[in-house]
C-alpha cells in the first residue's frame, strides 16, 4: 500500500481542478499574493462594533478583501488589524460599507 498523500482536488475534473487553483487552493501564501514585489503593510483601526454580529460583517469583507494576509478582530477592544498588501484607505472603504464607524487607532 502506498501511504503517499494527494490534495483533495487531484482527483477533481479538469474544469474544478481549475475553479479550485484559481481559489488560491494548493498554492502557497506567497504565491496567492498580486506579486512578488507585494508591499505588505499593518493597518490598525478604531471600529464600532457593539455584538458578535458586528464582528462577524467585518470578519466577512476582510476576509474577501484581495491583498488581505492575515486579520485580527478584537471585539472586546474595537480594534482591527489588517496585515497585507492594502491601503488603509482601502480597509477603512471596505469596512465602512459595513455600516460600522471607521477611525484610524490612536495609541
Amino acid at each position: 500500500k502506498s501511504s503517499e498523500v494527494f490534495p483533495f482536488f487531484f482527483f477533481l475534473p479538469d474544469t474544478r481542478q481549475e475553479k479550485v487553483a484559481k481559489k488560491g487552493f494548493g498554492r502557497s501564501r506567497r504565491e496567492n499574493q498580486k506579486g512578488h514585489g507585494a508591499m505588505v503593510t499593518t493597518v490598525h483601526l478604531k471600529v464600532a462594533m457593539m455584538c458578535s454580529g458586528c464582528s462577524g460583517a467585518v470578519e466577512r469583507v476582510l476576509g474577501k478583501m484581495e491583498g488581505v494576509n492575515s486579520f485580527d478582530v478584537n471585539l472586546e477592544t474595537q480594534k482591527v488589524t489588517v496585515v497585507g498588501d492594502v491601503t488603509q484607505e482601502e480597509v477603512i472603504e471596505k469596512i465602512a460599507k459595513t455600516g460600522k464607524a471607521v477611525e484610524v487607532w490612536a495609541d
